[in-house]
């Protein structure tokens, strides 16, 4: 029923690398390590033109004017994790007036801001959406609402932090 992607962070690093590196603010570390992208790099969250620009990046394929719009009853979304790994920006701040105290609440931050663009797109297609997984650091329900449009797949099983199988 739901096609899901994941980890496009690393995609993200790879395709906006040259933007990246001339924003060094947008990332929690270097994305370039000896001259060679990290595709593990984490966006700063803490830093909202990072986050309007990764949103903006992540449903570029809604604001394309080739887009077609799916049937009401099909689920449409595209992925907006993070790169695989750690390395996540260290501390807490405020954002649009959303704290944001853990890792996950960084992550689902993100989520929000982009289904929030997605609700002036297509205010009437609650169907388009964005999805990301809740594992390993960013597995934590985070401390704000999440928007609808906002699909999280949880990985009980493997490669947690926050908790483990039932408990989730």
């Amino acid at each position: 029923e739901f096609e899901l992607g994941g980890h496009v962070g690393e995609t993200f690093n790879l395709n906006n690398a040259a933007t990246l590196e001339k924003n060094p603010d947008w990332t929690a570390s270097p994305i370039k390590t000896n001259g060679q992208v990290n595709v593990g790099t984490k966006l700063n969250y803490f830093n909202p033109a990072a986050v309007d620009f990764f949103t903006d990046w992540v449903i570029r394929k809604y604001t394309d004017k080739n887009y077609k719009l799916s049937a009401p009853y099909i689920r449409d979304m595209v992925s907006i994790d993070p790169a695989d790994g750690g390395g996540f920006k260290e501390g807490k701040a405020s954002i649009n007036n959303v704290q944001l105290n853990t890792v996950s609440d960084q992550v689902f931050f993100a989520a929000n801001e982009a289904a929030k663009k997605l609700d002036k797109l297509f205010p009437n297609h609650p169907n388009i959406g964005v999805n990301l997984y809740a594992y390993s650091n960013h597995a934590d329900v985070p401390n704000f609402k999440l928007n609808p449009r906002v699909f999280v797949q949880i990985i009980p099983y493997q490669f947690q932090n926050i908790a483990f199988g039932p408990a989730f």
